[in-house]
């Protein structure tokens, strides 16, 4: 925890920063979330490998009111109905998002839980398979 602590505390020192593909430990993902979700993120291009989806849920969530954010991508290990539903509900808020990718096959009613978020977006480009 103590190391995560200090990932979030360099991301935030960083200031800099504007690309990031993060194989992290599932772990990292909560603090990634809180700086994603701070005035201090400069980010533009986020790439995330691994975690689950309740690894997840704070990273997604803080799409709601991030800023900065222009392309954003992941590959997920595990997840349900509730990350496309989260994912949605953040792209609905999220004004600044232009490319999602998601590297999963997901059933017609998790793309449109997508989908229905991403129309009231900036998104230019979106990535999602369905089965």
């Amino acid at each position: 925890v103590e190391s995560d602590q200090h990932l979030a505390d360099l991301l935030c020192s960083l200031n800099q920063l504007t690309e990031l593909d993060l194989p992290a430990p599932s772990s990292s993902f909560k603090h990634l979330g809180a700086y994603l979700g701070s005035s201090d993120c400069r980010l533009t291009k986020l790439s995330i490998y691994g975690g689950t989806k309740n690894d997840l849920v704070p990273v997604v969530s803080a799409l709601r009111s991030n800023r900065s954010l222009k392309r954003f991508s992941m590959r997920t290990l595990d997840w349900d109905n509730d990350l496309p539903m989260e994912l949605g509900q953040a792209l609905r808020h999220n004004r600044t998002l232009q490319e999602f990718s998601w590297d999963q096959i997901l059933s017609q009613q998790q793309w449109t839980m997508i989908v229905e978020g991403a129309r009231y977006s900036a998104i230019e480009r979106l990535v999602v398979r369905v089965s």
